[in-house]
């Protein structure tokens, strides 16, 4: 009950900054009609808590978190809309966008999914606090989440994406380096999370094969190069490298695709599951409790990408 009343306390202020921060991104941004039908969504969100009455039992608090996920569930895919509007706006003035009113628009939206991330984590940690009690999990944090088994199931959900959008997908290969067996790979995160980030890196892989493959994609699965996963445990990070051979990127590209305005323009071709911004939300996700994502590339072999995840269990949110 104290939680609800808290969120009850906090949400409205954290929900009407991020109204304020679409209405005010720089250069022009703000006022493309995607921009403002995501400020316009926020602003709703706004209405309906302030018309809810502050939870005082146990009644109250159930209808209070039945409105959180409603929230929650809807359907504006709020990345993607900003990637329109940004594409938009490019179309709009057709001449580039000079280097630093580029560079104050990427720190704007920067700062905006930084603090969303954290306003999503606290309605779901609350919304999900209520569930199963004989579960691992306290709402959103998994107390014994298991990477291994994270990266199995986000590969199953990505290959199955894959071979949709491109008919088909290479083999991926999951290998266990933790030193400690004993110890084991547990540790405490936000399951899904990890989950999102994996996805974004994976599918980043997928199309690199896919787009330098001269052929087009057009194999038998057996002769497309696999993907290498590995995950190990050491004395502060989870750490996950995926290892493709999907053909590299420039160097010249290697701090590019951590941009939101060169994420946008990467979308042609890419499957219908992708919602805006891949690589720089995912690198949000992990910054957020204190991790880090990067990657290396060798032109004309393939790309590295490191997923670094605190293992101390006491990371705070990380907000601008």
């Amino acid at each position: 009950l104290r939680n609800a009343q808290f969120l009850h306390r906090e949400l409205p202020i954290r929900i009407a900054q991020r109204a304020i921060d679409l209405l005010t991104l720089p250069h022009g941004l703000n006022r493309t009609r995607e921009v403002q039908s995501i400020a316009n969504t926020y602003l709703q969100y706004l209405q309906q808590l302030r018309d809810f009455p502050v939870p005082t039992n146990q009644e109250s608090e159930k209808e209070f978190t039945n409105a959180l996920k409603s929230i929650i569930l809807d359907r504006h895919s709020i990345p993607m809309a900003i990637a329109r509007g940004l594409q938009s706006l490019k179309d709009e003035r057709k001449a580039p966008v000079d280097a630093r009113r580029l560079a104050e628009m990427e720190e704007a939206l920067n700062r905006f999914f930084t603090a969303r991330v954290g306003l999503r984590f606290l309605t779901e940690h609350h919304v999900l606090s209520g569930n199963d009690e004989n579960s691992d999990a306290l709402g959103g944090i998994g107390a014994n989440c298991d990477p291994v088994k994270e990266v199995k199931r986000t590969v199953a959900r990505v290959t199955r994406l894959c071979r949709e959008s491109y008919g088909i997908a290479p083999e991926i290969e999951v290998v266990d380096c933790t030193p400690d067996k004993d110890a084991g790979l547990n540790f405490t995160y936000v399951p899904h999370h990890l989950r999102y980030m994996l996805a974004e890196l994976l599918k980043n892989s997928y199309h690199s094969k896919h787009h330098n493959d001269p052929d087009g994609g057009i194999h038998d699965a057996p002769t497309l190069p696999p993907i290498k996963i590995v995950v190990t445990k050491g004395a502060e990070d989870v750490t996950i490298k995926i290892a493709d051979r999907g053909g590299g990127m420039p160097r010249s590209l290697t701090q590019r695709i951590w941009t939101f305005a060169h994420s946008t323009l990467s979308k042609e071709g890419r499957s219908r599951e992708d919602k805006g911004f891949g690589l720089p939300l995912a690198r949000i996700y992990a910054r957020y409790f204190g991790g880090e994502v990067t990657i290396k590339s060798m032109e004309g072999y393939g790309v590295d990408a490191y997923l670094y995840l605190p293992v101390l269990g006491m990371a705070c949110e990380n907000l601008p």
